[in-house]
């Protein structure tokens, strides 16, 4: 048996994985997709009389995704959580490993994955993560400005491929504006503001399979709701399982239409989490509609989201 067909490295799992195989006569034999973060078949199929074929790993690897997101100081990240690693085995013998990225189209190397626009406003104290795929390490060089004055901190990857960078504003007190120049192929500004009152910090895994972050500055309404589950017995009613949860109405603010598509993106997005005092809480998002478009007029987004009562 030889594989005459691999993905690319860095495939999207929104698309086909397609594997292509021939063996010199027809046989029986079992596939198997392995996880290379577990080390373990996550799928296996049965082929039955059969010397060359194809298989799509696809369906079996995208329930594999997982962002498990935490805050960190300033500079370059290997991530675990952001790939599928996988190879397909049959009768022992195993495709090169493959990285797949979490989104729907490919992307070619260097390139900023996010939908997010490169202007954008970030809450002192705060910190922004941005996910790069790139073919040599890369650089960032941080220019921090402050009173007419501009401080540079370099910084480098220690690998290619697909890295993240940190921006904890917390680490440049002191900055109005700070930029973040990739290499050659990308930049990033970000004007820092004071933190909002009652503001509420979300991220979520976007469609470009990166992790993004937004603070709402309004929290419109806070409200508690209690699911009780009785059971009606010989002798009356029993008390059963009782649920509660919290629930914020969340405003943003008045943002152009490229930033409230990119906001919208938390309706539909798998993993959402409220990020409070440095940890990351999952949360549900609850809006089915948002608007990000009406002529003549200045929007906002307004979104609900729950989680459970502690």
């Amino acid at each position: 048996m030889q594989f005459t067909q691999t993905p690319s490295d860095y495939a999207p799992l929104g698309g086909p994985l397609v594997y292509a195989f021939s063996d010199a006569a027809p046989r029986t034999f079992d596939l198997s997709v392995v996880d290379l973060n577990l080390e373990a078949p996550v799928g296996a199929k049965r082929f039955c009389d059969l010397s060359a074929g194809t298989f799509d790993a696809a369906p079996y690897l995208r329930r594999r995704v997982s962002f498990r997101p935490e805050p960190g100081a300033t500079g370059f990240v290997v991530p675990w959580d952001r790939t599928v690693p996988a190879v397909v085995e049959i009768d022992g013998i195993r495709t090169p490993a493959r990285n797949f990225l979490p989104r729907d189209t490919a992307v070619a190397a260097p390139a900023l994955l996010t939908t997010v626009p490169r202007q954008r406003l970030v809450v002192r104290g705060a910190c922004e993560e941005f996910t790069l795929l790139t073919d040599t390490p890369a650089t960032a060089t941080v220019e921090a400005f402050r009173d007419g004055e501009t401080v540079a901190t370099g910084y480098t990857a220690s690998r290619a491929g697909l890295v993240l960078f940190r921006l904890d504003t917390a680490d440049f007190p002191e900055a109005d504006i700070l930029t973040v120049q990739f290499d050659r192929f990308s930049r990033v500004v970000c004007q820092i503001a004071a933190p909002f009152g009652d503001g509420c910090r979300l991220a979520w895994r976007s469609s470009a399979g990166s992790l993004e972050h937004y603070t709402f500055p309004v929290v419109k309404e806070e409200r508690v709701e209690t699911q009780r589950t009785r059971l009606q017995t010989e002798t009356g009613c029993v008390a059963g399982d009782v649920r509660s949860w919290r629930l914020l109405t969340l405003l943003s603010a008045y943002e152009p239409a490229q930033m409230l598509a990119a906001l919208a993106g938390i309706l539909s997005s798998p993993q959402v989490w409220l990020v409070a005092e440095g940890a990351y809480t999952p949360v549900e998002p609850m809006t089915d509609a948002a608007g990000i478009r009406r002529h003549g007029t200045l929007r906002n987004l307004e979104l609900q989201i729950r989680m459970p009562c502690n």
